[in-house]
């Protein structure tokens, strides 16, 4: 019976209670809900000795097989270890098998729901946070402070130092949102591997210009459904040297921009509007596209799109031999869902 204030939450995400069997994250900033949905699924599974399983459940799983999550709750893990089942919030996700597992969860069983913004009284939040062994975390966008740590945090991963001026620049350029912010600082240590220190110059290089032009391209004909020309420019990069892992930074960073703003336009908002407001701002020679992508895609396909963006990551990073195929397929895969 635990609702996490937003300053406790990366705290709460780095050593989840074990008593807790069900926690709700949501919020309106959805990059750094799926953040903090992966880090605690995994976090969870760490604290077994083997690992546990991590189960996560589409909205096309739930439409194929409604049953599918029920059975998932109440299946014992195979292999021992706790077993964490990740399910988005949605249309298709069942209220009365929510309160059923609340009411009694299974030992060794951990369920993470993923929601947009939730209001108070919203069912899904009370439910979770009134529940004996659950929690609700919820996410909203950065402030200055949270940017800051972020970028102390990839950077310093990175090997890479910032003097206080660049750090206040840099902060006023990424924006609010955790996904969209990350990746373009993954972007900025690329662009200044082999230095000690970023400056102002190397961010006004990378950050909101037109140096990420050419990789925006293949996320541009990805979402687009331009399968040919998309294949082509995936090799086109390969041969100049760019990793898969770069051109998968930029493919997720482009599809949190149109989740974005097709959220914004879905509460009512302007497409004009609402696309003013990202930052950095959409190329002048992109934003034809752009919005037409946000006419295209509905949001709830978005965030099926940014999974498996997520989930090729991860493969990249775990199987780098295999790199260079994964990102293949998940740039054939986006296109095909475009056409859907």
């Amino acid at each position: 019976m635990i609702a996490v204030k937003p300053a406790q939450a990366d705290a709460f995400t780095n050593r989840p209670d074990p008593a807790l069997q069900a926690i709700l994250v949501f919020g309106p900033d959805a990059g750094l809900v799926a953040e903090r949905t992966r880090k605690l699924a995994a976090n969870i599974a760490n604290r077994d000795d083997p690992a546990g399983e991590i189960i996560s459940i589409q909205d096309t799983d739930l439409a194929d097989n409604p049953d599918r999550l029920p059975t998932e709750l109440l299946t014992v893990p195979m292999f021992g270890g706790t077993k964490i089942v990740r399910v988005k919030a949605s249309q298709k996700l069942s209220l009365p098998i929510i309160e059923e597992f609340l009411a009694d969860p299974p030992p060794a069983t951990t369920l993470i729901v993923e929601a947009g913004d939730l209001k108070r009284s919203a069912k899904l939040r009370t439910l979770f946070e009134k529940a004996g062994q659950g929690a609700a975390i919820a996410c909203y966008g950065d402030d200055p402070r949270a940017l800051g740590q972020l970028i102390d945090e990839e950077l310093g991963e990175a090997g890479l130092s910032i003097t206080s001026a660049a750090k206040r620049h840099l902060i006023g350029l990424i924006g609010s949102d955790r996904t969209l912010s990350r990746s373009e600082l993954i972007k900025l240590t690329l662009y200044a591997a082999g230095q000690s220190e970023v400056s102002i110059e190397d961010i006004d290089a990378v950050i909101g210009d037109t140096s990420g032009l050419t990789l925006d391209m293949i996320a541009y004909s990805a979402m687009s459904g331009h399968t040919v020309t998309c294949l082509a420019q995936l090799d086109r990069m390969r041969s100049a040297g760019s990793p898969a892992s770069a051109i998968l930074t930029v493919l997720g960073r482009h599809v949190m921009r149109l989740h974005k703003v097709r959220t914004d336009i879905d509460s009512g908002a302007a497409l004009e509007a609402a696309v003013r407001k990202l930052r950095p701002p959409v190329h002048f020679r992109q934003q034809t596209e752009f919005a037409n992508q946000c006419r295209d895609w509905p949001a709830g396909r978005l965030l099926t799109a940014l999974d498996r963006v997520q989930q090729a990551t991860q493969r990249c990073r775990s199987q780098t031999a295999l790199e260079d195929v994964t990102a293949e397929r998940l740039l054939m895969s986006l296109c095909q869902m475009h056409g859907r």
